[in-house]
Parts: structure tokens; sequence; C-alpha cells
């Protein structure tokens, strides 16, 4: 019990500690001027969605682009896996 409140102590400092380092950046974000943004809403996020995130710049080159993804996959295994050790130290 004292190891779990003391997970959730700590786990509240980062989390707080992370928030204000956000809201700091978007502090500084927010300083800059709005810009019209024109063009296909849906032709946007298309490109948004291959290029963040499905890494379409990468496989141009097949070897390089196969240990990218590599790295990308066991990137959001250890992110998943990072999910479920806050939740069972919780």
């Amino acid at each position: 019990m004292v190891q779990q409140i003391l997970f959730i102590i700590v786990a509240g400092g980062a989390f707080a500690y992370a928030t204000k380092q956000f809201l700091q950046i978007r502090q500084t974000i927010l300083l800059g001027k709005d810009e019209v943004v024109e063009g296909d809403t849906s032709e946007r996020w298309r490109n948004v969605l291959l290029v963040a995130f499905g890494q379409k710049k990468m496989f141009k080159r097949w070897l390089p682009a196969l240990f990218h993804l590599f790295i990308y996959v066991a990137f959001l295994f250890t992110q998943i896996e990072l999910i479920e050790i806050f939740i069972d130290g919780v």
C-alpha cells in the first residue's frame, strides 16, 4: 500500500512538472501571429496521416526504411508497455 501511494505521489509530481513545461511551450507558441491556411482540408489531413503517422517519406529507400520501421514499431510497443506499467503501479 505504501508503494502505491509513493508511486502515485511521484507520478503526480512528474505529471505536474510535465504540464508546467507543456504550458510554457504553449505560451511561447501562442506568441506567434495567426496565419490563414488555404487549400483542401481533407488533403492536408491525408498528408498528416501519411507523412507523420505513416512515415511515408522514410520508405523511399527500403533498407533504412526497414530499420526505421523496426524502431518505430518498438517505440509503439514500449509506449503500450509503459501504460501497462503505470496501471500496475496504481
